[in-house]
């Protein structure tokens, strides 16, 4: 049995073809990799995570365009601009009574 010996050092039992074989392992490596990255990414969409925007629990393959409806605006303790109560967002000027929100978009997290 001849041993080929490429230039990476690694040893084939079998008849080289030139470096194109060590570049074909390296492809394998590779993808490899990728298929991990991707196993990891789909197993977390199956854990439920916490919106950094409205603060609800939810689970990221159920998450919509109007999953999350949030003020971006910070409270003011005055009078609401509709119902007179305290305390009110500055985004709409309105309490939380009133609006639950006046930003709807997806769930976003960390």
């Amino acid at each position: 049995v001849f041993f080929f010996q490429a230039e990476d050092g690694i040893r084939d039992p079998l008849w080289s073809r030139g470096l194109g074989d060590v570049y074909k392992r390296q492809l394998v490596n590779c993808a490899t990799e990728e298929l991990k990255v991707l196993k990891d990414e789909l197993n977390s969409a199956d854990t439920e995570k916490e919106c950094i925007n409205c603060r609800e629990n939810f689970f990221p393959k159920e998450n919509t365009e109007t999953s999350c409806v949030y003020h971006p605006g910070k409270v003011k303790f005055y009078s609401c601009k509709k119902c007179g109560a305290d305390p009110y967002h500055l985004c709409c000027m309105l309490c939380d009574e009133c609006s639950p929100g006046c930003v709807t978009q997806k769930h976003s997290y960390q």
